[in-house]
């Protein structure tokens, strides 16, 4: 019998995989998150960061900014549009990093940092076989360095990460999507990392990431 972890490495050597991961910063200085987003609105409005190469301090991957801009939703029904939604980052090799600021209040504000990276079926299975931590690693260093999140924030760690759970799938889910109409590489990794089950935990409690 095949298996969930059988299906998932032929749909990877065939299609490639994205990886995701959101961190969150809950409960930081409400100045030091407003400080961050200032100035990363003032990069993106200068264009400064434009074909910049920046190197993964533990690896040595370069990754070099192809565009920048300030997400606006425009709501489909009343045609509304929510302007200054998150700040996106994206690279070279399609990787893309958004920070967005999610709310402050009488404890502080909480920011969010959603990273997501694809790997081709040619970077090959021990690549694509990572988990989403070792997989998001090199780009996560770049997008903290970028952001320098550390310093505005006055955190090392963030509150809460969460991970796609794409190893967990139920072997039903995964059979009814490849025997969809929308059989295609970008619908079934978006379908993965954001329909699906999603796995949250406290870093000081656990160290394992799941993907």
């Amino acid at each position: 019998m095949i298996g969930i972890n059988d299906l998932l490495k032929s749909h990877y050597s065939t299609y490639g995989r994205s990886f995701f991961s959101r961190y969150d910063y809950e409960e930081v200085s409400s100045d030091g998150a407003k400080a961050m987003v200032d100035n990363l609105n003032a990069l993106l409005d200068s264009k400064t960061l434009l074909n910049t190469a920046h190197v993964s301090q533990s690896t040595g991957a370069t990754f070099t900014v192809s565009s920048v801009y300030n997400f606006a939703y425009t709501d489909p029904i009343d045609k509304s549009v929510s302007k200054n939604q998150g700040q996106v980052i994206t690279f070279a090799d399609g990787s893309r990093v958004v920070f967005r600021l999610s709310g402050t209040g009488s404890q502080g504000a909480t920011v969010r940092m959603y990273v997501e990276r694809y790997l081709g079926p040619e970077a090959g299975d021990k690549e694509l076989s990572k988990d989403a931590a070792e997989g998001l690693k090199e780009l996560i260093e770049v997008a903290l360095e970028l952001s320098k999140l550390k310093k505005y924030l006055g955190r090392e760690k963030p509150t809460v990460i969460t991970v796609s759970r794409l190893w967990l799938l139920s072997h039903r889910i995964f059979v009814d999507c490849l025997s969809s109409e929308y059989l295609d590489s970008h619908y079934l990794q978006r379908k993965f990392l954001f329909g699906f089950d999603k796995n949250r935990y406290r870093p000081t409690k656990s160290t394992h990431h799941s993907s």
